[in-house]
Order: C-alpha cells, then sequence, then structure tokens
C-alpha cells in the first residue's frame, strides 16, 4: 500500500516538474551582449516579383488625365482625398505583376516590374509618362505587405504592415505577443528568395537578435514560435488528470478494502 502512495506522488511530483515553466524562459533580451563593436544591419530593400500586389496612384496637373488614369489603375479617392484601401480589396483594387514579371498599364502598356524596389518602379512610371502628361508624378506602394505570424502567440494568422521596416519584435507584439509556452530561444523565419526558400532561427532571449539578418521582416515571411516541452504536459494535462484520478480512486478502494478485512 506504501509503494503505491509512493507511486502517485512521485508522478504527480514528476507532472509538476515537467509542467513548469521557468521565469528566465519568460524574458528576452535577458542575455549580456555587447553590441556598440558592431553596427546594426540595414533593413533589406524588397524587391518586386511575379505575382505581387502594387497600388499604383497618379498625380499631375492635368486633372482629367489625371482622373482618367486613376480610374484606369483602379485607384479611388474619399472626398477628403485620402486613398480608399483596406487589405480585404487589395486584390480587386491593385495591379498584379505577371509571371514573367511585368504590369500592363493603360496607356503606358507593358513595363519591367520584376527585380525592382518601389522607388524604382516609380521612376520607371515617371518617365514612361512623360510623353502623355506633364510634370507627373506616381506613387508606387506594395499591397501585400504582410507577414503570417504562428505558433505561440495570442493572436496567430496574418499581420499586415505599414512600414518600410518592420522588424520581428514589432509583428509578435502586433499578434498579440508570445504565449507563456513560447520558446524565446528558437523564432524560426521562413522566407522566399530568388534562389528558393530560406528559413533562420532567431534567439530573442539574447541581444544579438537585433543584428540577425532575418530581424528585420520581409513581405511574405512566416514567423513560426516554437512551443517549449512543458507545452506538451500542458496539452496532455486533462488526460493526465483523468489518469491521477482513476489512480487515486483505485487507491482509496484498495485502502478501504484493506481496512475492513483486517478490522472484520
Amino acid at each position: 500500500m506504501k509503494f503505491v502512495l509512493r507511486f502517485v506522488l512521485s508522478l504527480c511530483v514528476l507532472y509538476g516538474a515537467q509542467g513548469c515553466v521557468s521565469h528566465n524562459q519568460l524574458l528576452m533580451m535577458q542575455q549580456q551582449a555587447n553590441l556598440e563593436t558592431s553596427p546594426p544591419p540595414t533593413p533589406p530593400v524588397y524587391k518586386i516579383k511575379a505575382l505581387d500586389n502594387l497600388m499604383i496612384k497618379i498625380n499631375a496637373f492635368d486633372g482629367s488625365t489625371q482622373e482618367f488614369l486613376n480610374r484606369e489603375f483602379g485607384v479611388s479617392e474619399q472626398a477628403n482625398g485620402q486613398l480608399n484601401f483596406n487589405p480585404e480589396s487589395v486584390y480587386y483594387v491593385s495591379y498584379i505583376v505577371d509571371s514573367e514579371g511585368y504590369l500592363d498599364l493603360p496607356i503606358i502598356g507593358k513595363l519591367k516590374a520584376n527585380g525592382l524596389s518601389t522607388w524604382e518602379l516609380r521612376d520607371s512610371l515617371n518617365l514612361a509618362l512623360k510623353p502623355h502628361m506633364e510634370l507627373a508624378s506616381t506613387q508606387v506602394k506594395l499591397a501585400n505587405l504582410r507577414v503570417t505570424v504562428l505558433g505561440e502567440v495570442e493572436s496567430p494568422g496574418l499581420q499586415y504592415m505599414y512600414n518600410d521596416k518592420n522588424n520581428l519584435l514589432e509583428m509578435i507584439g502586433q499578434a498579440g505577443d508570445m504565449t507563456d509556452f513560447a520558446d524565446r530561444t528558437r523564432i524560426q523565419v521562413i522566407r522566399q528568395t530568388e534562389t528558393g526558400t530560406s528559413s533562420a532561427y532567431v534567439d530573442l532571449s539574447s541581444p544579438l537578435a537585433l543584428h540577425s539578418p532575418y530581424y528585420y521582416l520581409m513581405p511574405g515571411d512566416v514567423v513560426y514560435v516554437e512551443p517549449i516541452k512543458p507545452k506538451a504536459f500542458d496539452v496532455s494535462s486533462t488526460s493526465l488528470g483523468v489518469f491521477f484520478s482513476a489512480v487515486t480512486a483505485a487507491t482509496l478502494i484498495i485502502n478501504l478494502v484493506l481496512e475492513l478485512r483486517s478490522n472484520p
């Protein structure tokens, strides 16, 4: 009988130890590192690729031509002159780069966009519009500015970026921060490059993460926050609880039977 009780107690202690999350596992940037000796990384410049969505707006002094082009480019304006934009309508009001890397635009025709930054494409558009309108000025924005954040965060899913340089901490914060079961030493970033898919782990427990080439995110990145080992015990806590309840009940029944036998 004592053996059974000790066995149940040992299981409870083991489960409690495995299911605990230490204070250090919840901290970020906790290690000491001298960052003054190395400059921070430069945020990467995104290059337009096939199937990207682009918002293009024409500004000019020629009102009639400007209105025509903006209508043809799928750009509408509100009464206050602000661009009418929301993520749900991106697909319908933006231009899509074709599989060969070209935009098919009104008046201009086909224009290469693949491999250019939005600033470089803007310059190409201004040059192409010169024969058709005076003092043309275009605005080019990448419409698919989004990152997918998965794993141990409060609100996993698509996170939209409205900044030219967005870092890993900002996107995790936008996803509601990490849960208590997130492994802050293994944040995986998956990225599509010209040569294929690349991935790397970023250790947010160290300030050296600020110097990782994956600290600044690119549109289309996937961020996966891995769980720590106690997560598995937390997930199975229901079944383990049922098991311990059954063992405890069986132990009490055996104890009651032994007492009845010893005291007839």
